[in-house]
């Protein structure tokens, strides 16, 4: 099973990542081709994003209704087809119709393939697989830049879109292959857990789950670690690496590509020493960790573009991005995919995962959309320091968002992180229930499986769980019963 949840989470994680990079190197020979200008170029951009925050939209219900591995084989094979009518496009209206059908499949993609991984991944290996599909988008992303640096010499951007369908075609057989049809089936409908007057868990909507005190904080968290992901400014750097590094004073097309190249070589390398930090710290720690210095190096960024109307501070510019990408490598980037996978109880998983997605995908639109607005064609260094000086100070304020809400998930169970976060935070009527303790096992405690409480753990080196002890009883002597079976009487 493990190695068939890898395989997920390679595929998954590469068409992710190529899809979101390959048009960062494209945008020049484009310009050559359409003339594009500042709407242009960021409605191009950000209509990837558009076509995922559908997608996320839409994949919950998909899920429910046609299970989760068919849903990415049809994700995998329409993102081919996406990336086919983008290659072939021969206007601009063409192009981003392209576009927004390959963001639509990956949407679905970003939806589905982390939730399987975590749901039937062991606690002990869960962040080492989530860990794996955020590797595999930042070696997409590189794979991406280097093909585009390739190919950009002689202006093949139709070529560079074109490449985008493979990961499409390698997910549809990987998936059909590798994940058995239990593993990915729908889910069936649970009626048990919904109050009187209250609609269903699996078909009730963001607004009901915050107004439910039980669900009310995995989905916060969720929605949090989601849009945390996303409004640290990762985007302005993907997205425009190249445009950003131009205003920076690296104005050849080889030096900004080069720039670029380290950007996603940096991004590799911090993923895989991410992948090693989660599996021997604790996750809240190497978040807390990773935002600090994301807010750090931003601020030095911001400072050093503003600086460089009056002095050449590129050197400085391009250190403090490259610290942004380690940082945001090695914690927010896979900690924030692995918390909206771990903390959703099971029967809103599907629903809220897709909703928590949607709002990153949504909060990559406004960036990759008014980014290029905000900093001006061509663009502003005052305006784009003062860009990622407001990312510093949201970073800021998501250090301070984990450090009050989110819990610590490391070697935990789903079913004792769902009774933590929901039997424990407070129940349908609102009151304050107490909480399992961090070792011990919740297979056996009634207020999960509402059967009577064992004398047993079910596995070894939890805590053991006690019978309540006996009420005591009163005791009545009577005197004996003695029976008469003299033969002279009888019996009647």
């Amino acid at each position: 099973m493990g190695g068939a949840l890898l395989l997920v989470g390679l595929t998954a994680g590469g068409l992710f990542g190529y899809s979101i990079a390959a048009v960062n190197e494209a945008l020049r020979p484009l310009n050559d081709t359409f003339t594009l200008t500042g709407l242009a170029h960021g409605a191009l951009v950000s209509s990837l994003l558009m076509g995922a925050l559908l997608g996320c939209v839409t994949a919950g219900r998909l899920a429910a209704r046609y299970g989760r591995r068919s849903l990415l084989v049809w994700s995998g094979l329409l993102a081919t087809a996406g990336a086919a009518v983008a290659a072939a496009a021969p206007t601009l209206q063409t192009l981003v119709a392209g576009r927004l059908i390959l963001g639509f499949a990956v949407g679905v993609t970003t939806s589905v393939a982390p939730v399987l991984i975590a749901e039937f991944s062991p606690a002990d290996r869960r962040g080492s697989l989530i860990a794996c599909y955020q590797l595999a988008v930042t070696v997409a992303v590189l794979a991406a830049f280097a093909i585009g640096s390739a190919l950009a010499v002689g202006g093949h951007w139709r070529l560079m879109l074109a490449v985008n369908g493979l990961p499409g075609l390698l997910q549809a057989g990987v998936v059909r292959v590798v994940v058995p049809p239990w593993m990915g089936a729908r889910h069936p409908r649970t009626e048990t857990s919904t109050a009187p007057g209250r609609a269903p868990a699996e078909t009730a909507g963001l607004v009901r789950c915050l107004r439910d005190p039980s669900l009310r904080r995995p989905v916060v968290v969720a929605c949090g670690a989601a849009l945390m992901s996303a409004c640290v400014g990762v985007g302005a750097v993907t997205y425009y690496s190249t445009f950003v590094f131009g205003i920076a004073g690296f104005h050849g097309r080889g030096s900004a590509e080069v720039a670029s190249l380290t950007v996603g070589a940096v991004n590799t390398v911090a993923t895989v020493v991410g992948m090693w930090l989660i599996r021997r710290f604790r996750r809240k720690a190497v978040l807390s960790a990773g935002l600090t210095g994301i807010a750090v190096s931003l601020a030095v960024a911001g400072w050093s573009l503003w600086a460089s109307v009056r002095a050449s501070t590129g050197p400085v510019t391009v250190a403090a991005l490259l610290a942004f990408m380690a940082c945001y490598a090695f914690s927010v980037g896979p900690i924030g995919w692995l918390l909206v996978a771990e903390v959703l109880p099971r029967r809103i998983r599907d629903r809220m995962a897709a909703t928590a997605t949607s709002m990153n995908w949504s909060a990559n639109l406004l960036i990759a959309l008014l980014f290029p607005l905000a900093v001006g064609t061509p663009g502003d260094p005052a305006r784009v320091g003062a860009a990622f000086l407001f990312f510093s100070i949201v970073s800021l304020g998501f250090l301070a968002f984990t450090r009050g809400c989110v819990p610590e998930t490391r070697n935990r169970s789903l079913t004792s992180l769902e009774a933590e976060l929901t039997e424990g935070v407070g129940g349908p009527s609102g009151r304050r229930r107490p909480t399992l303790a961090p070792h011990d096992c919740p297979v056996d405690d009634p207020r999960v499986t509402g059967q009577p409480r064992a004398d047993r753990c079910c596995q070894a080196g939890h805590a053991r769980f006690q019978s309540p002890k006996p009420l005591p009883t009163a005791t009545v002597s009577l005197p004996p019963v003695t029976w008469n079976t003299s033969p002279t009487r009888a019996w009647w």
